[in-house]
């Protein structure tokens, strides 16, 4: 029996070209099997690498998209401040049946602090008194936890929190490494499942169902696990 050097298949002494893909390029006895056996190792491992670092790259997105609304108890708790002072805001209004000034709102309700121990804005806007948290950096202006948050709309899209303060600057150490173990038995699983690639069309669809199937499975592991390391605090 002679091995083709293209997809590995073996093929009988006699064969001119590869049964199974057609190439003509043999290993001759005792030669190439070495450098043929590297070859499928390194193969094995790029593959596996890519499974891994797919299966990281959805996982963490996955659990960004999920958590991004609702993960800062800050940004929850300036919500319903905001919240209760357009209420109580409304109720004085319409209790003096006239519309309040800023100094009249500040002489009733008092002075406010959002979550980050801020002083609340008041403004006018048209006839309604506004207040406004200028975030988690106290700035006008930002993104995600440094997006402004008023009682007009205590929820702005803009208030989403970024991917780069969910991996960096929020404590999603947990959810982050389930993601990360997952990835590497998404990796081993697919080293070991997938012990030789073969390069014929048939082969190819075959490993690509086994490395999808793994894939998929370390996917929904990463993000049950992700799923169970967060407490209603966020934290």
């Amino acid at each position: 029996m002679k091995k083709c050097n293209y997809c590995g298949r073996d093929n009988a002494d006699d064969a001119t070209a590869c049964t199974a893909c057609g190439m003509t390029d043999f290993e001759t006895p005792g030669a190439g099997t070495a450098q043929h056996a590297l070859s499928q190792t390194l193969l094995r491992l790029l593959v596996a690498g890519g499974i891994g670092l797919t299966v990281l790259l959805l996982s963490l997105f996955v659990a960004w998209q999920d958590m991004r609304s609702e993960f800062s108890m800050e940004q929850r708790i300036t919500r319903m401040i905001l919240t209760k002072i357009d209420h109580t805001t409304k109720d004085l209004q319409r209790t003096n049946h006239h519309a309040m000034s800023v100094d009249e709102i500040r002489t009733e309700l008092g002075e406010f602090s959002d979550a980050w121990r801020q002083p609340l804005i008041y403004t006018n806007q048209g006839t309604n008194v506004l207040a406004i948290s200028y975030g988690r950096d106290g700035k006008p202006g930002g993104s995600g936890l440094d997006s402004d948050l008023s009682s007009l709309d205590p929820s702005p899209k803009e208030s989403l929190i970024t991917f780069h303060q969910f991996f960096f600057e929020l404590p999603t150490g947990k959810i982050v490494a389930a993601c990360i173990i997952c990835a590497a038995m998404a990796s081993a699983i697919s080293l070991l499942t997938v012990r030789r690639i073969d390069l014929t069309i048939p082969g190819l669809v075959r490993t690509a169902i086994i490395l999808l199937a793994t894939g998929f499975a370390a996917l929904v592991t990463a993000l049950t696990i992700s799923a169970l390391h967060i407490p209603p605090s966020g934290h």
